[in-house]
């Protein structure tokens, strides 16, 4: 019998009213609305606080991530949904309501599923009030301009309430088979929360590719106002099987409901198991279309890979025409100039396996061709050298998903920890009625070779070509695309003047604000509801072409003009992949003559806030630049401190030279890197950092070290703390130094291959330019251009160019492409004396100080250093200064004022770190007559030679014993640390370590670096092993090193942190107990007795077992009685 409606509403109502009646209830809906308010509270105060200073941040945004934000709201609904409804039979027999229940003229069915629908909205309600509650606050925000909150995106809004329904549907249907199933009520709770654990074990541990299929929560995806969607992709059929399931679930239930009444229980059980099976179907045909979905990527990728070997054409021209329906159908008729690069049987090309090649000619006759899984073959032989033309006719309607197939990250693959990519985009291409992105990794056009490998400049390196593009869209469409788009009757024409990397085309209604400049057109392309960013920068279109102007005239000086006539800045749908394939995973959001803005970026961020600061406004007002310099920080803040791909003045940066040529062959990569980092310094001056390989359970780790460097004044820019925080770390810095840059294999561990170019490349290309100048390293980049533009070079057309302009890189650095050595710093002690007043009788203090490098390899260093005062005194740097190798300097200053503090700054060097000195102590009162000493001079200091035998925690006889072999996790969403020479690297952000850990960034005893070994309080289990090798036998004294960071002078966090050692001499077959007070040690050396031994092996062995909070493990020393003496 069919279930009656009215019986429905009357128990519905009753289960309801029942419910809100309950004191849990109401408590869960309290901690459920608390958990919600957290969690879009501190997106919105995130974004309303931060978003104006990085485009990086904005991808917080809560306009965009209901589905993310959301999820702890529901998870709130479905723990408290346990507690109301697992005793929805037992409250009925406790309250002596069965009888009478049971005694009602309704059927099993009318009572569960009507119980069902009553708990469901329940649970649901409160879910829709505080998600509208949130929207009218969003709405007020942006009516009254509040600083804080903006309304949810409305689709995603919507489908996210559908998707919270049908999921507490389910959740409420299984909860009542429990509670027919099972007798007692605390097993029915128990059994729901262990579902619920094993939710979350699913989400956290498997695949996200597959725990969508094992969860009944919704999947992620990020909204957008470009391209609205109300549900993800595949919902359909989720919200199908979660409805069967759902439905499957409650006819169980009631099967298994000890009332009897007319049903027929068999029947109810059989139609329940088979609604089970039938939702289990549909998301294993769901699984099935995933599953053939990832087959068919491998399969292109396997086919790709298997002629990845042959020679690649060489394309010099393309020119024709390309019209987009958004949403449909595209037609290509493009003609290719190519050259032969080696022997060539056939022609291979990659399309969009979307697109279905037609009529394909070589030099206008019909040419045969296969074309399978993208790969398109032409049946047309080419010899090394010779040139061909190639016209292409293809239709279609891309296939989206299609592109990076050699990419060395796959986010499905990955679990709930490295879903953070997923901020950067999932889709290759984008074609939908209102937005098309044709991207050059999607293959919308033809390009040459195989898609895999697909930029590896060893093999298979960039093509540079000229270009001459007629574009059709619909009317009222703009469209974006390489240089400066001119009317072409009713389609738009690129033709840019010179040749150009694979290019992008974007298309929709956009907002157009265009300023020309020096001959070249700037536009900003935005969608039209995100006009409201432009307001705060309105009064900013004379300075903004200012700067630009002046940009422009300073590169052309240097000889680097911009190339293509037009820049265009285009808005881009959060849901476009931001970072492309193989084992660099580059961004995307740079493209020859368009940088792309992810909407979650400027268009969206808060500036406003940023201009409520009255004291910064008015300090402003009074300064040279004004209001309008003030913004212009602002501005140019924000897209310098972009780390996810949208730095803009890194993205334009690479139209000037990247896009035009590149390098080839062994060492391409390093030196790809190194002169687009030259490039960039050149230009503008500013350095960035991007690697989507960060966005994983490390992001947390490198956000706090980003704010450690920031907060312990490392650095001032937020661009250096970022880059430092991600590349100056020990797994690096063992590759950069096991591993020349020419020997770099970036197929192992490419997030590390990349932070070691990070490392390394950034440091050469600031040797060569402080070394050569910023005139000659213009000179030697314009020479390479003007060689090599529309093709590629070698290293030794790199040499060649340099070579002709007199410039030797070598003597500056070294073999720097092939040798992995470093140099290695060693620094005297400071000495200083206050010289005569100079004629205007104005103070003078000589400070000089001696500079080793101990190492065969040339290095370069700055000093800097801080006068003593009263005020802001600004740091005054000194440099470069070259040290060759196996040789020492000495280097003058001369201050007004004794020195504060004086730093020495290695380029790349195996110190790692700065060195910082202690100023000398100057008698002011005393003055001696000489000369000045101002810069440096050769000199033949070196440190004296020592009988000491000194064992430090980086050297080979330091080991540590007991603890576990691999180190505590940190946590599902927190990276493992990195290692440091076999230990784990400490970092203060999490606390005392557990075991033995090393920590880099101490005043540490060392020859180039000053580490130290650390540990909390244990009970003895764990012990640091110092082993020396005495040369004789006799009496020595025996010391331990104290690092000044533990000493009276540390910091809050550390100070009082040592107490006594646990500590043994072992020797000649015996261990000796040795008492020490670290609490009372002084910084530096500090005895801990004279003792006699035998030639051979000794050792300090040193427990974590104190009564202080932690141990220090730095260095210890033997010195030789009689040399004491």
């Amino acid at each position: 019998m069919m279930p009656r409606a009215n019986m429905l509403r009357a128990i519905a109502g009753a289960e309801m009213l029942s419910t809100r009646r309950l004191a849990r209830y109401w408590v869960f809906v309290v901690i459920s609305l608390l958990l919600g308010v957290f969690s879009f509270g501190q997106l919105i105060v995130m974004h309303g606080l931060f978003s104006h200073m990085s485009a990086t941040v904005g991808t917080m945004s809560p306009r965009f991530l209901i589905a993310n934000s959301g999820l702890n709201l529901m998870l709130g609904f479905l723990t408290g949904l346990i507690f109301i409804a697992y005793d929805v039979r037992a409250r009925d027999v406790r309250e002596r309501m069965s009888e009478v229940l049971d005694a009602r003229p309704f059927t099993n069915l009318e009572a569960l599923l009507g119980r069902g629908i009553g708990l469901t909205l329940m649970a649901w309600y409160p879910i829709l009030g505080i998600l509208l509650l949130m929207q009218l606050f969003g709405f007020a925000a942006g009516a009254f301009g509040w600083p804080f909150g903006e309304p949810v995106e409305p689709w995603s809004l919507l489908g996210f309430l559908i998707y919270a329904l049908t999921t507490m549907a389910l959740w409420c249907a299984i909860i009542l088979l429990l509670a027919m199933a099972v007798r007692f009520r605390i097993l029915v709770a128990v059994g729901a929360l262990a579902l619920i654990g094993l939710q979350i074990w699913v989400v956290i541990t498997l695949p996200l590719g597959q725990s969508q299929f094992y969860t009944i929560v919704p999947t992620f995806d990020l909204a957008s106002d470009l391209v609205t969607n109300m549900l993800a992709e595949g919902s359909f059929f989720r919200l199908t099987a979660q409805f069967a399931l759902a439905g499957g679930c409650l006819a169980l239930a009631i099967g298994l409901h000890p009332r009897s009444d007319d049903g027929n229980r068999n029947l109810r059980m059989s139609i329940g198991a088979a609604l089970v099976v039938a939702g289990v179907a549909v998301l294993g045909l769901q699984k099935l279309q995933f599953d053939s979905g990832q087959s068919d990527f491998a399969r292109w990728t396997d086919a790709h890979r298997a002629i990845g070997a042959l020679p690649v054409p060489d394309v010099q021209r393309v020119e024709g025409d390309v019209t987009i329906e958004p949403g449909g159908d595209m037609q290509l008729d493009l003609t290719y100039t190519v050259r032969g690069r080696g022997q060539h049987d056939s022609l291979v090309f990659t399309l969009n396996p979307g697109l279905t090649p037609g009529r394909i000619t070589v030099k206008g006759s019909p040419a045969q061709h296969t074309f399978e899984g993208g790969l398109l073959q032409i049946d047309s032989p080419l010899a090394n050298g010779a040139e061909t033309t190639v016209r292409f006719e293809a239709g279609g309607t891309l296939e989206t998903t299609f592109g990076y197939l050699d990419s060395s990250l796959d986010m499905l693959s990955g679990n709930a920890a490295d879903a953070q990519i997923a901020l950067l985009g999932t889709d290759v291409s984008l074609n939908k009625g209102s937005y098309v992105a044709l991207m050059p990794g999607g293959f919308w056009m033809p390009t040459a070779g195989p898609a895999v490998p697909s930029s590896n400049p060893r093999t298979h390196p960039v093509d540079h070509f000229e270009v001459d593009l007629s574009v059709g869209v619909p009317e009222g469409w703009l469209v974006a695309g390489p240089g400066r788009r001119d009317a072409d009757g009713a389609r738009f024409r690129f033709s840019p003047p010179q040749p150009v990397a694979p290019f992008g085309l974007f298309a929709s209604r956009f907002e157009r604000l265009a300023t020309t400049v020096r001959g070249v057109t700037f536009e900003l392309l935005i969608h039209p509801t995100h006009t409201r960013t432009l307001a705060s920068f309105s009064d900013l279109g004379d300075a903004i072409a200012a700067d630009l102007d002046e940009a422009l005239a300073d590169a052309e000086r240097l000889g680097l003009p911009y190339p293509y006539r037009g820049l265009s800045l285009v808005e881009i749908p959060n849901r476009l992949r931001g970072y492309a394939g193989d084992w660099r995973l580059d961004t995307t959001q740079s493209l020859p003559g368009v940088m792309l803005l992810r909407e979650t970026g400027f268009p969206t961020s808060r500036f406003k806030i940023a201009f409520r600061n009255e004291e910064a406004l008015h300090a402003a007002e009074a300064s040279e630049d004004g209001i309008e310099g003030y913004k212009m920080q602002i501005l140019e803040r924000f897209f310098e401190n972009d780390f996810s791909g949208g730095n803009v003045f890194l993205g334009a940066s690479r139209n000037f030279f990247a896009f035009q040529t590149s390098a080839r062959g062994d060492g391409a990569l390093a030196l790809n890197f190194v002169l687009e980092e030259l490039v960039n310094l050149v230009l503008t001056g500013r350095r960035g950092y991007f690697s989507a390989h960060e966005y994983n359970s490390g992001t947390n780790v490198l956000l706090g070290r980003t704010m450690t460097e920031l907060g312990q004044g490392r650095t001032e820019s937020v661009a250096d703390a970022i880059t430092r925080a991600a590349t100056d770390r020990p797994s690096v810095w063992d590759r950069a130094l096991g591993h020349a840059l020419s020997g770099l294999d970036p197929e192992d561990e490419p997030g590390e291959v990349l932070n070691v170019l990070s490392l390394k490349c950034r440091a050469v290309a600031q040797t060569i330019l402080d070394g050569l100048g910023e005139e000659d390293t213009a000179r030697l980049l314009a020479t390479l251009l003007e060689r090599h533009r529309g093709g590629l070079f070698t290293q030794t057309d790199f040499n060649h160019a340099a070579a002709s302009l007199g410039v030797d890189v070598d003597a500056l650095l070294g073999d720097w492409l092939n040798d992995a050595a470093l140099p290695g710093f060693l620094v005297s002690g400071a000495e200083g004396v206050r010289l005569n007043d100079d004629g205007n009788g104005n103070p003078r203090y000589q400070t000089t100080f001696h500079i080793r490098n101990d190492e065969a390899v040339p290095g370069l260093l700055r000093v800097r250093y801080l006068e003593q005062g009263e005020g802001d005194i600004p740091w005054i740097t000194e440099g470069p200064f070259r040290v060759a190798g196996k040789d020492s300097i000495e280097i003058g200053i001369v201050s007004s004022m004794p020195l504060a503090e004086l730093i020495v700054s290695p380029y790349l060097a195996l110190n790692r770190t700065e060195i910082q000195l202690s100023p000398p102590r100057i008698d002011a009162e005393k003055q001696l007559a000489g000369d000045a000493f101002i810069g440096f001079r050769p000199s033949t200091w070196q440190p004296a030679p020592s009988q000491d035998v000194i064992v430090d925690d980086l050297d080979p006889g330091f080991t540590v014993a007991g603890g576990p072999k691999e180190p505590p996790s940190r946590g599902p969403f927190v990276a493992a640390p990195d290692l440091d020479q076999g230990l784990p690297e400490y970092e203060d952000m999490f606390g005392m370590p557990p075991v033995w850990s090393r920590a880099p960034r101490y005043k540490g005893f060392g020859k180039y670096r000053h580490t130290l070994a650390i540990i909390r309080a244990g009970e003895g289990e764990q012990k640091a092993i110092f082993r020396g090798e005495l040369p004789h036998s006799g009496r020595w004294r025996v010391a331990i090193y104290i690092a000044e960071d533990f000493g009276p002078e540390a910091d809050t966090a550390l100070r009082g942190a040592l107490g006594e050692y646990s500590m043994s001499l072992v020797a000649s077959g015996e261990r000796t107990p040795i008492e020490f007070d670290a609490a009372a040690a002084e910084p530096g050396w500090n005895p801990l007795g004279e003792f006699r031994f035998a030639a051979g092996d000794a050792s300090i062995e040193i427990t974590n077992e104190t009564n202080g909070r932690a141990i220090i493990a730095d260095a210890v020393r033997w010195r030789p009685i009689t040399e004491a003496k």
